[in-house]
């Protein structure tokens, strides 16, 4: 059960200044309660019905009932009616037994001193004075009987002053005036904050504790929802997850997506997740390629024999502190390097040290055609470039195509790189050429250059459920981080957020929730709780 509604066993809760409790023992512990509305109202009925106890004794019978608890009595009588007339009529609070008055007559007793006495005729309802009662005694001729009759107690509610509590922590709601006849009235509060603070005590069956200034009966009704929990499929919390950074198109961007299974029929109520970046990289996208796969691409061959150019051209200086290459693997294994060099006469100086060297290694998955790659080059220290400079690929082992386009670069708004020089290549160490046999088109190897960055690294949450999605304000920049970014590494989500999830889904319903972060590394996955529940009127 996950969205019910459960009322307090009827005749009502005995209640007074001591308090009455209603153990809450039938919410599961394995599910997560999410909403709760306590309602209260007066208990309509206003009879206690209790077995009569009869007892002989010296010329007449006692005919006695005994309900516990102190209550305001307002009158009896006894179901169904016998032809009895009571020669007397007593109650209790717990010490002697008394005669309520008025009405009342004084009788003489045997040892001449006078007492109260009320007469009654059983076959009718006794009214009494309001009277502070826990047992009552009827006193009638040893020849009559009232066979199996019980007694119908009239009470009294003394609501006023009511205060509802949480096992012994402060009452979440709290009136002064007595509670109307027949109406019920929302006692919430904070009824749901209190219930989830005990039960993360470890209390999966708190009481609720009810206080009126006088004995009372009363009618409680919870309404409650339960949430299952879900998480990541095989993943075991806390889980590092080696983000495929990149951002903008595939494949240079590629964001994580976690899998969270969620039947059709159920609701996303909330998520809460918290994400430690510390082993996330800061470094910014300085140039990038728009798309991939367009008509105005071509590959160009890199092996032990060829080797490939990108020439950049900058006025100001650069950091640099790696590039990502798209190349097609022919082999199931590629190695080499990636070397920066500086410009001779239009050139890469290849007569020079290089400025720096990243090493270069690719292995295929699986046997026949692969997929243009993203190879990260990664160099050991930021290099500072200034001028014309080259990125020259030069593989020792295996085969590869490096990926050349003609359209422009994709530059970020944050600034990047001005201008870029045509792509060359040269085969044992011959000249070097260009790449494109017609320079006008400016055909250049499709790479991303990366930077550092200022700030620190962000991580930005989407979901997505078949085709709905949750995903923030829209990007204003193609490469800038799309989806909800997490504070203090943490994200919070609630049922508001979340309703663009929840429709009618005959399949694919499970909660995709994609992952991607403007700097490459690795984020730890600390703790994940998606929580889903019926929907309203489900059962």
């Amino acid at each position: 059960m996950t969205a019910a509604s459960r009322k307090y066993p009827a005749p009502g809760l005995d209640v007074g200044p001591e308090g009455g409790t209603w153990e809450l023992d039938f919410l599961p512990a394995d599910e997560v309660l999410v909403a709760a509305r306590l309602f209260v109202q007066a208990n309509r009925s206003s009879e206690l019905k209790l077995d009569a106890e009869v007892a002989p004794g010296a010329g007449k019978k006692w005919a006695s009932a005994n309900w516990e608890t102190v209550r305001t009595i307002s009158g009896f009588g006894l179901d169904p009616a016998p032809e009895v007339t009571a020669t007397n009529v007593k109650v209790s609070a717990g010490g002697v037994w008394y005669t309520p008055a008025p009405p009342g007559t004084l009788q003489k007793r045997g040892d001449g001193e006078r007492e109260l006495v009320l007469t009654a005729d059983l076959k009718q309802k006794l009214k009494l004075p309001p009277t502070l009662a826990s047992s009552l005694l009827v006193e009638y001729a040893d020849t009559a009987s009232i066979g199996d009759s019980k007694f119908k107690v009239e009470v009294l509610n003394q609501t006023e002053n009511l205060s509802i509590a949480v096992e012994d922590r402060e009452p979440f709601f709290e009136r002064a005036k007595a509670l109307p006849e027949g109406e019920e009235i929302p006692a919430d509060g904070g009824l749901l904050a209190e219930l989830l603070a005990v039960r993360a005590e470890g209390r999966t069956a708190p009481r609720l504790v009810v206080r009126t200034a006088g004995p009372a009966l009363i009618d409680l009704r919870l309404e409650y929802t339960l949430a299952a929990v879900a998480r990541p499929a095989d993943l075991e919390l806390p889980a590092p997850l080696v983000l495929p950074w990149g951002l903008g198109s595939p494949p240079w961007g590629k964001p994580l997506v976690l899998h969270v299974p969620v039947p059709a029929d159920r609701h996303v109520h909330s998520l809460e997740l918290e994400a430690d970046a510390a082993g996330l990289r800061p470094e910014r996208v300085l140039l990038q390629p728009r798309t991939v796969g367009t008509p105005d691409e071509r590959a160009q061959l890199v092996d032990a024999d060829h080797q490939l150019a990108q020439g950049f051209t900058n006025e100001s200086p650069v950091t640099v502190v790696g590039l990502d290459l798209l190349l097609e693997p022919l082999t199931e294994r590629v190695t080499g390097e990636l070397a920066l060099h500086a410009d001779a006469a239009g050139r890469p100086d290849l007569d020079a040290p290089p400025l720096a060297v990243a090493p270069l290694e690719l292995a295929t998955q699986g046997s026949g055609p692969q997929p243009p790659t993203v190879v990260p080059c990664t160099l050991p220290d930021p290099v500072d470039v200034e001028g014309p400079w080259w990125a020259v690929v030069s593989l020792t082992d295996g085969q590869a195509l490096w990926s050349v386009t003609t359209a422009a670069p994709h530059l970020p708004a944050r600034g990047g790189i001005p201008a870029l020089a045509e792509a060359r290549q040269r085969a044992r160490s011959g000249p070097w050429l260009l790449v494109n046999e017609e320079p006008e088109l400016g055909a250049w190897a499709a790479c991303r250059l990366r930077g550092p960055a200022d700030g620190e690294p962000r991580v930005a949450v989407r979901l997505r459920r078949g085709s709905r999605e949750v995903a923030g304000a829209a990007a204003s920049d193609a490469l800038a981080l799309r989806g909800i970014a997490l504070a203090q590494g943490r994200l919070t989500l609630g049922p508001d957020a979340l309703a663009a999830l929840n429709g009618a889904f005959s399949s694919g319903s499970d909660v995709e929730v994609v992952l991607e972060s403007d700097a490459p590394g690795t984020v730890a996955l600390v703790s994940f709780r998606l929580l889903h529940h019926a929907p309203p009127g489900g059962g």
